[in-house]
């Protein structure tokens, strides 16, 4: 494979707890509703903000409403993050595999349902720009679908200059594995979260299931 595609929550960045806090307590102010196990997994993760405003709402809302109510919510999961520093890091294993990517010259960016906001906050925390060229970086700017549309990956290979086929993707929720799925990448290799590893493996197009990024070996991302 020639380029490396990587989701970043629940991928790069072990958050979906304070996703799943952020969004209970938004909709707990917003709508006076609780978020259920099952709707994190079908209608939150891997999915846009106004898509999932959309959800709750149970109707389209104004584009200044999505705003706002994004915003809201976005500054409710940061804070949840500066509030845990211990588990503000990266996935386990991830630094060295970026090492070993950026040593070898591969190609390599991030396919993020994430907006502006939180990148930038993950630019600074993480100092991404160590593996990242930002330009490639593909990110909600609400001009194409949210996952499990194959867009994001599709834009990330275009950014990169290869087809689709020659990509390995990196992700842990099933709507991010139908998009990679769905765009036809090379190999999808899925992260597990709360060993549901069994669960990923079922779905189409994972060729790998993973604890963290520590159990991968150069002899399976490069053949040598």
């Amino acid at each position: 494979m020639h380029a490396f595609i990587f989701d970043f929550n629940g991928t790069l960045f072990k958050d979906s707890d304070k996703h799943e806090a952020a969004w209970q307590q938004f909709a707990q102010e917003q709508f006076h509703r609780t978020v259920t196990p099952q709707e994190y997994q079908i209608q939150v993760h891997g999915r846009n903000n106004r898509e999932i405003l959309t959800y709750f709402a149970g109707q389209s809302l104004a584009d200044a409403t999505v705003v706002k109510m994004a915003a809201r919510k976005e500054a409710i999961y940061r804070t949840l993050c500066l509030a845990d520093p211990a588990h503000l890091t990266l996935a386990p294993g991830a630094v060295a595999l970026l090492e070993t990517l950026k040593q070898r010259h591969m190609m390599r960016t991030i396919a993020t349902a994430a907006p502006q906001a939180n990148l930038a906050f993950y630019r600074t925390t993480f100092e991404l720009d160590r593996w990242f060229d930002w330009q490639h970086v593909v990110y909600d700017t609400g001009q194409f679908r949210s996952k499990p549309h194959p867009d994001p990956y599709l834009q990330a290979a275009k950014q990169l200059q290869q087809a689709p086929a020659n990509c390995v993707v990196f992700e842990d929720s099933a709507s991010g594995i139908e998009a990679a799925y769905r765009a036809k990448v090379g190999q999808i290799i899925a992260l597990e979260t709360n060993q549901n590893g069994a669960q990923l493996a079922t779905l189409p197009g994972v060729t790998q299931v993973i604890p963290d990024f520590r159990a991968l070996t150069a002899a399976q991302l490069f053949g040598a």
